[in-house]
C-alpha cells in the first residue's frame, strides 16, 4: 500500500531544528500582532477593573478638577461653605472695596466691641480664603477683620503720639545734664520704632497667633522704658552754681514738680488704659465666645484694680482746683466702674448667644454713660488747670490715651483667647482632671453649714 504522507527530513536533528524555528515565528507573530493590528492608546490596562469607564469620570479627577481651573482666591466667597454662627447680625453690610472702605468701617469698628460676621469687606473676606489653610469660618474671619481694624487705628494714633511726645521731650534748658538729655533720646526712639512697628503688622493681620507675640513684645518694650527713664534723678543732678542753700533747694523743689509733672503725662495714659483695655478685651471675648466664664472674672477682677488707680490719679490734680465737679465726676466714674463688677458676675456664667449679647451690650451701656459724664464733670472741675497746659501736651495726653487703650484691648483680647485655649484641656487626663474639679466644686458648695 502506498504511504500518502507527506515527505520531509528524516534527519530528527531537523526536524528538530525545523520546529523550533516554526515556534520562534509564531511567537514572534504573537508578539507583534497587537501593536500592529490597533494603536497602543486603544489598549485597556490589562489589570483595570472597568476597561471601557472614560477617564473623566474617575473620582480622583473629579476632587481636583475644580481647584485647578478655579483658584480660591479667584472664587466669589458665597460659593464657600462657611459655618454660620451667632456673630452673622442683622447689620448693614459695609459698601465698597479697598482702602478707603477699610479706613471708613475701622473707625467703626474700633470703638466698639460688637464683632458682626457680615461686616467683613469682600476683599477681607477673599483674602482670608485665599490663606493657607483657609479661614472660612465666620466668627474667625469677624474677629479677624475686627482686629485689623484695632490695630490700623491704633497704629494710625501712634503717628501724632510719637510726634507730639518728641516736641515736648526734646526741649532741655540750659544746663540740663547730658544724661537727661541721652535718656530722653532714647524714649523718643523707642516710641518712634514702635509706631513703625504698629505699620509693619497692619498687613500680618491674618497670621494672628504670630503676630499676637510679636505685638506682646513690643509693647512690653514701649510700656517698660519711660519707667526707667524716669527713675535718673534729674533734680539731684543739676549744677546749681553759686546758689545758696535756701535757692538750690527751691530750685531743686521745682525741677523735681516738673519731672514729676512731665512723668504723670507720660505714664498716666499707660496705666489707666491697661485695665481699661483688658475690661474691653473681656467683653469683646465674652461677646465671641458666650460659654466662656474666664472673660466675666477678668471684669470682676480689673474694675475694682481700676477704680483704685483711677482715683490716685485723680486725687493730685483734685487738690490744685478743690471744685466739686471734681468729686462728682469722680464718683460717676467710680460708679461706672462698679457696674462692671456687677455685670462681670453675671458674665462669670456659660451663656448662650443672644444673651450673652444682650448682657456685655447693656453693660457696656451702663458703664459708657457712667464714664463719659464723669470725665465730662472732671474736666470741668479741672478747667483752670487745664486751660494753662499746651495745646501739644493735651493732644498729646488724649491721643495717647486712645491708641493705649485700643492696644491693650487687642493684646488682652489675644492673650484671653489664648488662655482658654489653654485652659480647655488637650489630653485625656486633663479633661478627666477638669470633670473631677467640676464635680468637686459642685460636692464643695452643696453642702450648708
Amino acid at each position: 500500500m502506498p504511504d500518502d504522507r507527506p515527505k520531509g527530513p528524516t534527519d530528527p536533528n531537523q526536524v528538530m531544528h525545523g520546529n523550533a524555528q516554526d515556534l520562534r515565528r509564531q511567537l514572534l507573530q504573537q508578539q507583534q500582532q497587537p501593536y500592529a493590528q490597533q494603536p497602543y492608546a486603544q489598549q485597556p490596562y490589562p489589570q483595570q477593573p472597568y476597561p471601557q469607564q472614560p477617564y473623566p469620570q474617575q473620582p480622583y479627577p473629579q476632587q481636583q478638577q475644580p481647584y485647578v481651573q478655579h483658584p480660591p482666591y479667584a472664587q466669589p466667597y458665597q460659593q464657600v461653605p462657611q459655618r454660620r454662627t451667632h456673630l452673622a447680625q442683622a447689620v448693614k453690610p459695609p459698601s465698597g472695596t479697598g482702602a478707603a472702605a477699610m479706613a471708613f468701617l475701622s473707625l467703626r469698628r474700633a470703638f466698639r466691641l460688637r464683632i458682626d460676621a457680615n461686616e467683613v469687606l469682600d476683599d477681607e473676606r477673599a483674602a482670608m480664603l485665599a490663606a493657607q489653610p483657609a479661614i472660612t469660618d465666620d466668627s474667625q474671619q469677624a474677629f479677624l477683620a475686627w482686629r485689623r481694624s484695632v490695630l490700623f487705628v491704633a497704629a494710625l494714633l501712634m503717628i501724632p503720639v510719637a510726634i507730639f511726645h518728641a516736641i515736648d521731650n526734646l526741649k532741655f534748658e540750659d544746663g540740663t545734664p547730658e544724661i537727661w538729655k541721652q535718656l530722653s533720646y532714647l524714649s523718643v526712639f523707642v516710641e518712634s520704632g514702635f509706631a513703625l512697628f504698629l505699620w509693619t503688622q497692619v498687613g500680618k493681620w491674618r497670621a494672628w497667633r504670630t503676630q499676637s507675640r510679636r505685638l506682646a513684645w513690643g509693647w512690653l518694650i514701649y510700656f517698660l522704658t519711660p519707667f526707667l527713664v524716669f527713675l535718673y534723678p534729674l533734680a539731684s543732678a543739676v549744677d546749681y552754681g553759686d546758689m545758696d542753700a535756701a535757692s538750690s533747694h527751691a530750685a531743686k523743689v521745682a525741677i523735681g514738680m516738673a519731672i514729676g509733672a512731665q512723668a504723670f503725662l507720660s505714664l498716666a495714659p499707660k496705666i489707666i488704659s491697661l485695665l481699661q483695655g483688658l475690661i474691653r478685651a473681656s467683653i469683646a471675648t465674652k461677646t465671641l465666645f458666650p460659654g466662656a466664664s474666664a472673660p466675666g472674672w477678668m471684669m470682676v477682677i480689673a474694675a475694682p484694680l481700676y477704680m483704685i488707680i483711677f482715683y490716685v490719679f485723680v486725687l493730685l490734680p483734685y487738690h490744685f482746683t478743690g471744685s466739686e465737679l471734681v468729686v462728682i465726676g469722680t464718683l460717676s466714674v467710680l460708679a461706672a466702674k462698679g457696674s462692671l463688677v456687677r455685670a462681670g458676675l453675671g458674665l462669670t456664667r456659660p451663656m448662650t448667644d443672644d444673651v450673652a449679647r444682650r448682657a456685655t451690650q447693656r453693660a457696656q451701656t451702663i458703664w459708657m454713660t457712667l464714664l463719659v459724664a464723669g470725665i465730662a464733670f472732671i474736666v470741668g472741675g479741672l478747667w483752670d488747670l487745664i486751660s494753662k497746659a499746651s495745646p501739644v501736651s493735651l493732644a498729646s495726653f488724649g491721643l495717647s490715651m486712645g491708641a493705649n487703650i485700643l492696644l491693650l484691648t487687642l493684646i488682652s483680647t489675644d492673650a484671653l483667647i489664648a488662655g482658654l485655649d489653654r485652659a480647655r484641656g488637650v489630653t485625656p487626663e486633663e479633661s478627666a482632671l477638669a470633670a473631677e474639679t467640676q464635680a468637686d466644686i459642685a460636692a464643695f458648695t452643696a453642702l450648708r453649714s
